[in-house]
């Protein structure tokens, strides 16, 4: 078989009018890049323009075909060093209609939650367990659970959960982007996922965590009982553990939020990352200063005049800009 094909040929497999005998040879030419590294040198610089013209315009309209965003085409002028562009097309425009496919197919199957700043929204999940979802974040799952499958969700944000145990003992799963995974059979925890990593607090039953490690790409596993609260740095992958009591990490979905000696700085990143607040504290006195007492759990303002008597401190708003100075 020659080692030459015909952008005319190209064309015809694009606009799928080949023989099988053509689309065979088409797809024989492209296995053969793994073979021979060397296959463009058969043809002249003006020949290897025109096969990248067409493989890109191919790769341009399968995407606009999908309904996906694309860039705009501009015609190859200078051909590309050696054959990788050309593999690179190819196997691209081989195998998107069927990528697309799966990933269209794939986000049918899931629902995705989120919350704006600021908003809480409760959700049941298909086995009857209830999500609490915090200000600004999301959650993916499928519509519908299978009984012999695992129970998993996908986190961005925070939300508090009451999972149901089920009489087939399934998992349920909790993945959140930086490589940590909540398991548990039934119980109650709360997760946090913001950028600077992962919280979670297990409020009754017990649940396992299952921590990637970057250094080693191995897992660390670890069995929480109630009470225990385990921080994940994103960036360092160091987990800290401590014992804490957890309603004063999970009574932002109850009526009331409880503040028993919190400092500041934690209420100030979550006015940030829960509400959008841009927040600027002129003295860093302030950040460290503990804070103890309920504040009702549906209206900002009150919680910011409560902080403000409370710190002896002048908390002046300017739309989303919060300035904390001393009075």
């Amino acid at each position: 078989m020659s080692n030459r094909i015909s952008p005319h040929l190209i064309d015809k497999y694009l606009a799928n009018n080949c023989t099988p005998e053509e689309k065979l040879e088409v797809e024989r030419w492209y296995a053969s890049f793994d073979m021979n590294g060397d296959i463009l040198d058969s043809y002249s610089e003006e020949e290897q323009v025109s096969l990248e013209n067409k493989l890109l315009a191919g790769i341009h309209q399968k995407v606009s075909d999908e309904g996906m965003k694309s860039l705009p085409f501009k015609p190859v002028t200078n051909p590309s060093p050696k054959s990788l562009w050309l593999k690179v097309a190819a196997v691209f425009l081989l195998l998107t209609a069927s990528v697309l496919g799966i990933y269209q197919y794939s986000i049918k199957k899931d629902k995705v939650y989120e919350t704006a700043y600021g908003e809480r929204h409760i959700i049941m999940l298909p086995d009857g367990s209830k999500v609490v979802l915090n200000g600004k974040s999301s959650m993916r799952s499928a519509k519908e659970w299978s009984s012999d499958t695992e129970r998993e969700v996908w986190l961005t944000g925070e939300a508090f959960f009451s999972v149901q145990h089920t009489k087939s003992h399934q998992k349920f799963l909790v993945h959140t982007s930086d490589g940590v995974t909540v398991e548990v059979l039934g119980t109650e925890f709360n997760v946090k996922k913001r950028q600077s990593g992962t919280q979670v607090v297990l409020r009754e039953g017990s649940i396992r965590l299952q921590v990637e490690s970057t250094s080693e790409n191995k897992l660390q596993s670890l069995l929480l009982k109630p009470g225990d609260l385990i921080e994940v740095n994103t960036a360092t992958r160091k987990i800290s553990k401590q014992a804490v009591k957890p309603e004063k990490y999970t009574s932002w979905q109850a009526p009331q939020m409880v503040f028993e000696n919190t400092p500041v700085s934690d209420i100030v990143a979550m006015l940030q990352e829960t509400y959008g607040y841009e927040v600027v504290v002129q003295d860093e006195e302030i950040l460290t200063t503990l804070v103890t007492g309920l504040v009702p759990n549906d209206n900002v303002q009150v919680l910011l005049a409560a902080l403000g008597e409370t710190l002896g401190v002048d908390i002046k708003q300017e739309n989303k800009r919060l300035l904390f100075s001393k009075k």
